[in-house]
């Protein structure tokens, strides 16, 4: 797709994990950007989904070359963070604490936070996405809220 022969490609590139991770790296960059500021959970995940449906060819070759854990690996170090630190006061009060306390709980909350976005994005590629990124969007901010 890069239209160049391997040679001049590989110059910039040390590895296809390298390519990967570039690619991946440039396009969490793009979707940070597009995460309203100071916003609800929900309008931002609603940024994120839109961000899914556009990118869903590449997602999906992702998942069938079972790479998965660099696009969620990316996801993590990237846009949870920015994610969860735009959501406005009223949503921060009833979303879980962030940052948590106790040592490692950070960790496994977004690991449980990229692990729902995985599934909802599976269910939702499965159901040749049907679904409206608005939709899933609330519902994921559904099972955060409380």
């Amino acid at each position: 797709m890069a239209d160049l022969d391997r040679t001049t490609f590989y110059r910039s590139f040390e590895s296809k994990d390298d390519v990967l991770d570039y690619y991946l790296d440039r396009q969490m960059t793009l979707l940070a950007g597009q995460l309203p500021a100071y916003s609800t959970l929900e309008k931002n995940l609603t940024a994120l989904f839109r961000w899914t449906y556009e990118e869903r060819k590449n997602l999906c070759i992702l998942m069938d070359c079972h790479l998965t854990s660099f696009f969620s690996d990316a996801l993590s170090e990237k846009i949870i963070l920015v994610l969860i630190s735009n959501i406005e006061v009223g949503d921060a009060r009833q979303f879980v604490p962030w940052p948590v306390s106790l040592p490692g709980e950070n960790r496994y909350f977004r690991n449980s936070f990229i692990g729902a976005y995985m599934g909802f994005f599976n269910s939702w590629r499965y159901g040749n996405f049907a679904e409206r990124p608005e939709d899933l969007a609330k519902c994921m901010a559904s099972f955060y809220l409380h």
